[in-house]
């Protein structure tokens, strides 16, 4: 049985991969530039407990695509040789994608680069996309990685909303 929807994540993927090779590189790091841009407000701040303890980018990630039905939370643990703003540029292109397509989505960074590759997850309804573990950037940015989490949030935003 094929999708009734119409996909168009491949030019956007292009686009993605285009400014993610296209930015400076500089110091071993990606997106490290004189005066680079701010990021956009679609990059969402880290969410507090009722304590005010910050939590990470996958929690909330998790947290936004539970209270969200048929949204996707996705969570960006900079590594070491991608900057904040790349990361962010990252995750509004990742969002603008998923928009494109009909699927409500907030990006979510990590405050601090760690010391191994970028990891990407996609939340939706609460629970991991991948099951293996984070996605690095050309596996986040795959055109059949982003028809799977489309397709995914559609059916649990057609399957949830219902109840």
């Amino acid at each position: 049985m094929k999708n009734s929807f119409k996909i168009k994540v491949t030019a956007t993927s292009h686009l993605i991969l285009a400014a993610m090779l296209t930015m400076t590189i500089s110091g071993g790091a990606v997106g490290q530039s004189q005066g680079a841009s701010q990021p956009s407000e679609r990059c969402s701040p880290l969410f507090r407990t009722s304590t005010g303890r910050q939590v990470d980018a996958s929690f909330s990630a998790h947290d936004y695509s539970k209270k969200n039905i048929g949204a996707v939370g996705i969570s960006i643990f900079p590594g070491r040789t991608l900057t904040m703003d790349a990361a962010h540029t990252l995750g509004n292109k990742l969002v603008d994608a998923l928009k494109h397509n009909g699927v409500e989505a907030r990006c979510f960074v990590h405050y601090d680069n760690g010391p191994k590759g970028t990891g990407i997850n996609f939340k939706i309804a609460g629970l991991s996309w991948s099951k293996d573990g984070p996605l690095n950037i050309l596996e986040a940015t795959n055109v059949e990685t982003l028809r799977g989490v489309i397709a995914e949030a559609k059916t649990a935003r057609a399957l949830l909303s219902s109840n």
